[in-house]
């Protein structure tokens, strides 16, 4: 569980900390700019860092009390079962698409209120049981995949964000031969839903007389 936290912790520190100016306030025109938000139901905090005129690398890190993993071919990959605190890093890409039809029918395109797709990978270190029902340790399960999402932003800062898309997750499965402790490796399927109610941490900009 340390060590999990450790390597997590490594590898989002730098989504947290760098800074660059576009992070600090909107701009109008719908060009992509750094976000930073918290996820209160999800126990999270995200940063999203501009990587091109449309595209970015968001990071993420929670702690989702909703998310006990089973193994199921069934149910066609993993799924949720019982309630556990599970924690849990993202890394996306994000090719965002229609900024340029959103602004043209005067939606909103502040703070990257658009569309997007791109690849996503995800390191979950939970609880799973195997095809005879029965729950193992914690074990890290990583999911790489591809998705498609929107994100908007309202008033007093409130984020909403949606993804899905489908992927393969690889779970580490414990067995007993005789007395003899077997580890096997399971590749299967994964559906990707993920729904986030956030609030930004950016400051707002100030208008103009």
């Amino acid at each position: 569980m340390i060590r999990f936290l450790i390597k997590i912790l490594v590898i989002v520190c730098p989504f947290l900390i760098i800074h660059q100016p576009c992070s600090a306030q909107e701009k109008p025109n719908g060009t992509i700019v750094n976000l930073t938000k918290i996820t209160p139901f999800t126990l999270g905090i995200s940063r999203e860092i501009k990587v091109g005129n449309s595209k970015s690398i968001v990071g993420k890190i929670s702690l989702n009390p909703f998310r006990t993993y089973i193994i199921s071919p069934l149910l066609f990959g993993i799924t949720d079962r019982k309630i556990n605190l599970s924690p849990s890093f993202n890394l996306q890409y994000r090719n965002y698409y229609n900024f340029e039809n959103r602004k043209n029918k005067n939606k909103r395109t502040n703070l990257n209120s658009a569309n997007y797709f791109g690849p996503s990978l995800s390191i979950i270190y939970s609880v799973f049981n195997d095809e005879n029902d029965q729950f193992q340790a914690r074990q890290t399960i990583s999911t790489a995949g591809f998705v498609w999402g929107l994100q908007r932003t309202y008033k007093k800062r409130l984020n909403l964000e949606l993804n899905l898309g489908l992927g393969l997750s690889l779970v580490q499965t414990s067995s007993n031969d005789h007395g003899i402790k077997l580890n096997t490796i399971i590749a299967l399927p994964s559906p990707i839903a993920e729904f986030n109610i956030g609030i930004l941490l950016n400051t707002k900009q100030k208008r103009k007389k």
